[in-house]
């Protein structure tokens, strides 16, 4: 389901700031199942002949790599979508 984001600039009379996303996922989600979701159609697109993006995004230290790389028990997103 679509997310929408408010932000309101401290101190500021403007209409805060939106921003929109398809998708979210909570802290607990798997790799599995967020591959499922995000990965596996870029990689199916692929074949089809269109262009993918997979992107991760974040602060320090809030798990981009293990994400994308994953461990040997629990592979990433280019693991899995090489696999």
């Amino acid at each position: 389901s679509a997310t929408e984001l408010l932000f309101h600039r401290p101190g500021s009379a403007s209409e805060p700031e939106k921003y929109h996303f398809t998708q979210t996922f909570g802290p607990g989600v798997e790799n599995a199942d967020l591959f499922e979701d995000t990965t596996a159609p870029l990689v199916r697109d692929l074949f089809q002949g269109r262009d993918g993006l997979l992107f991760a995004y974040g602060i320090t230290n809030a798990g981009k790599t293990f994400t994308i790389q994953g461990t040997k028990e629990d592979p990433g997103m280019v693991p899995r979508a090489l696999a």
